[in-house]
């Protein structure tokens, strides 16, 4: 999974995502979104902790690492389903690889 960003910064991204969580209220006891150097983590936690990491590279933001917990896995598409609906309310985009 690829996003695309017109900012680049992973703190910028990180609280956009963070307030559009809030905003909308269903998740945002659930998923938090952490920035790092050059990479930001997405983290579920519930009933176990489950964790996307998104490194940074020329244009775009990568799925560098997925550690997902064994009671998330079957809802696996349903939470890359909730992340891409954010990134395209924020006006990024989503390329799935």
């Amino acid at each position: 999974m690829k996003l695309y960003f017109q900012d680049s910064s992973a703190d910028t991204i990180s609280a956009k995502i963070s307030a559009q969580l809030e905003k909308d209220g269903r998740y945002n006891n659930i998923v938090s979104v952490a920035p790092g150097s050059d990479a930001f983590t997405v983290t579920i936690q519930k009933l176990g902790q489950s964790k996307l990491i998104f490194a940074k590279e020329e244009s775009h933001w990568r799925l560098e690492q997925e550690k997902i917990a064994l009671s998330h896995k079957a809802y696996k598409s349903k939470v890359y389903h909730i992340i891409e609906k954010i990134i395209l309310s924020l006006g990024g985009r989503v390329e799935k690889s």
